[in-house]
């Protein structure tokens, strides 16, 4: 199964917040802009007449986030009030005011505002990836951990979770259409959850835009995974063709692991959230860099490094990667210890000394092996890469096409799916 759409990268003009990660696609090409992957940044693109907007927030929700998403509640109304009724400009560009139903008292409108939009969140939680952290049962301090969100938009309302009504389960997203005039002249191309919200409103006030989408940011919390999937949970939400059935999609068996199911859940809500005429913004709000494991990499033993203690491990450390890794992650021989050759090689203690003042046979001291630091230095600490490549997400907002899972991962286990031929345009 390939996923097929024309893509071109845009961003919303001036869209920009403190510790956000921004990019943008778009059905239609409108400007073509290479995402940025930087912790922080902002830039602005000249906007050209797009009025509809599905905005996808992907919001870490594990500890630590409680302040950053206190900040981006407090910028939601900025946020929403500049879409809907854009800035007031003389022809300098010197902002004037802003416009109302009527337009603008003096100067022009700075660009069309947005009548029709959607807005829903997915969190970085994406559960163990078949190891034993990140239960999705788990209880923290007796709340739910929500350790795995499964790459699904998420409605809970504030402090008691409460689901939003106007964000309608299962699709649990909100749908901006008010009645203006550009809105009573066409039919709304989705029908929206329930809804659609017709007031913008503030953040103390359900039933508007700005309070539920408040709410709904106030419900993340910040108890989930500590491995974020910041990058894949945005990828399986809105590329993935066949997104697997969650945690409960991986299988392991004799240490191997295999993805199975198809998330419906998923594939339902991406159906009436994206729409094919409206321009589609990611914003990833984190403050961690991506800690995920590819269940299939590493020969199908990648799921093994979101495990503690390490499956098979004499010290309950990793294994630890060759000498050539320490100095170059890059060097041909520099691989892991526990792989049999290696072992088996007259040179092993040579190539895989002890790592004082735990560590023997190839495997770290516990100390110098956190288990939330695992996807640190991945090669030079342990020889062999578990995660999966940023090139999976480049080509997710930039290709026409990606991989299925069959054609992602090579049969020993390296991350494939970047190539052109392993997405073919049907």
């Amino acid at each position: 199964m390939n996923r097929r759409s024309k893509v071109g990268v845009t961003a919303l003009r001036a869209l920009a917040l403190v510790g956000l990660v921004g990019a943008a696609c778009l059905t239609r090409p409108v400007e073509t802009w290479n995402p940025n992957l930087k912790t922080t940044f902002r830039t602005d693109i000249p906007q050209q007449g797009v009025d509809k907007i599905d905005l996808l927030f992907m919001i870490d929700n594990s500890a630590s986030m409680g302040d950053k998403q206190q900040l981006l509640a407090a910028a939601v109304p900025d946020l929403i009030n500049r879409l809907v009724t854009p800035n007031c400009v003389d022809p300098n560009g010197n902002v004037l005011g802003r416009s109302d139903a009527n337009g603008c008292a003096m100067g022009k409108i700075e660009f069309p505002p947005v009548h029709d939009m959607h807005i829903g969140i997915v969190t970085s939680s994406l559960g163990g990836h078949g190891g034993t952290s990140c239960p999705a049962d788990e209880m923290n301090m007796n709340l739910n951990a929500h350790n795995d969100d499964r790459g699904e938009l998420i409605n809970r309302g504030g402090d008691n979770e409460a689901p939003v009504a106007n964000a309608g389960s299962p699709l649990n997203f909100l749908s901006w259409f008010p009645p203006t005039g550009a809105n009573r002249m066409t039919n709304q191309t989705v029908q929206p959850p329930t809804g659609p919200e017709t007031t913008v409103g503030d953040p103390m006030t359900p039933g508007t835009l700005i309070g539920d989408f408040t709410a709904m940011i106030q419900g993340v919390h910040e108890h989930g995974c500590g491995f974020e999937a910041q990058n894949e949970a945005w990828y399986r939400f809105l590329v993935q063709p066949d997104p697997f059935d969650g945690n409960s999609g991986i299988l392991i068996n004799n240490n191997r692991a295999q993805e199975v199911g198809l998330d419906a859940t998923i594939l339902q809500q991406r159906a009436k959230f994206l729409r094919p005429d409206s321009l589609l913004a990611v914003i990833v709000v984190t403050d961690e860099n991506e800690e995920v494991a590819n269940p299939l990499a590493v020969g199908g033993e990648g799921w093994l490094y979101e495990s503690a203690p390490f499956p098979g491990s004499p010290t309950y450390g990793a294994p630890e990667g060759t000498q050539e890794c320490r100095t170059n992650p890059n060097d041909p021989n520099c691989t892991s210890c526990a792989f049999s050759n290696i072992r088996a090689a007259p040179n092993f203690a040579t190539e895989c000394p002890d790592d004082p003042a735990g560590g023997m046979q190839g495997f770290l001291d516990p100390s110098n092996d956190g288990v939330n630091v695992r996807f640190f230095n991945q090669k030079q600490r342990f020889g062999v890469f578990a995660g999966y490549p940023i090139a999976r997400y480049v080509r997710g907002l930039q290709k026409r096409s990606v991989p299925d899972r069959a054609h992602e991962v090579d049969g020993n286990g390296n991350y494939v799916g970047q190539q052109d031929k392993y997405a073919p345009i049907a």
